[in-house]
Order: structure tokens, then C-alpha cells, then sequence
């Protein structure tokens, strides 16, 4: 089993939903997109919830409390979506951004890498990475054929 003891930040995506701005996380182990009711209250003033019978549970089998659904139009980098399903749940955790939505939006990775966090950025940690360890000869992967 590989660990690593330092935590990883989440890659995070800044959107506008209905207009408004929404910070996601990136999440590839969620089927759906979904955001806790909090987050996202200047929308349900403007849009109805819809009656939701996903189910959805945590990676420990938990149930997360579904409380609907909304149609939402989203802004990202000059794109332009409409009609995409946001579940709303119960509970204060992050914004996560699903593969639902991901199999749509177009998202500019290059830039979700170079977003800097606390930690630093990925480029900065690579650099780190290269003076800790000056006697590997960093080259770059080219494989070969085998006949």
C-alpha cells in the first residue's frame, strides 16, 4: 500500500450557476454533481427545488440526505450551459463538481494545476521534488517497442 502523510488540496473550479458565483471542487469519484443546501441559497430564491429520488451515499455507506434537485444554467470560461442537474443535499461540506457535469463542461485544466494553494503549486512541489532528489537523472518517459 503507498501512503502519503501530507493531504493533498481538492483541485477547485470557480463557476457562475443561475449567475451566481460558485466555488467547486473537482471530484471525480461522484457520479452526480451536488451542493449543500447552504452554499447555494441565493439560487433557491429564484429557481423551485425539484422533488429528487437519487439516493446517495458516502465511501464509508453513509446516506447523504437529498433535499432535491434544480436545473441550473452554468457559466465557465466563456462557455455557456444550460439545463444541468444539481443535486442539493443536507449538511455544510464542500460544493463537488460530478462526472455528470464534467462529461459537459470543458474545463481548462492547465489552469485548475496551476491554482495555488496553501501548499503551493503543483509546478512549485516538481521543483521541490527535483532539488530533494538531484541525484536522479530526470528525463522524460519514452517507451519502446518490443519486438
Amino acid at each position: 500500500m503507498i501512503s502519503d502523510q501530507s493531504s493533498a488540496s481538492p483541485y477547485k473550479v470557480e463557476l457562475h450557476v443561475n449567475g451566481h458565483p460558485l466555488t467547486m471542487e473537482v471530484y471525480t469519484g461522484a457520479g452526480v454533481t451536488l451542493a449543500p443546501e447552504s452554499m447555494i441559497s441565493p439560487l433557491l430564491s429564484s429557481t423551485l427545488l425539484k422533488k429528487s429520488h437519487t439516493v446517495l451515499k458516502s465511501y464509508t455507506g453513509q446516506e447523504i440526505p437529498v433535499k432535491g434537485s434544480l436545473s441550473v444554467s452554468v457559466d465557465y470560461g466563456g462557455q455557456h450551459y444550460k439545463d444541468l442537474k444539481l443535486l442539493v443535499v443536507e449538511g455544510s461540506g464542500p460544493s463537488l463538481m460530478g462526472r455528470d457535469w464534467l462529461r459537459v463542461v470543458k474545463l481548462n485544466w492547465k489552469m485548475i494545476g496551476k491554482i495555488a494553494s496553501s501548499e503551493g503549486t503543483a509546478e512549485s512541489h516538481m521543483s521541490a521534488l527535483q532539488d530533494k532528489y538531484q541525484e536522479v537523472r530526470w528525463r522524460p518517459f519514452h517507451p519502446t517497442r518490443l519486438s
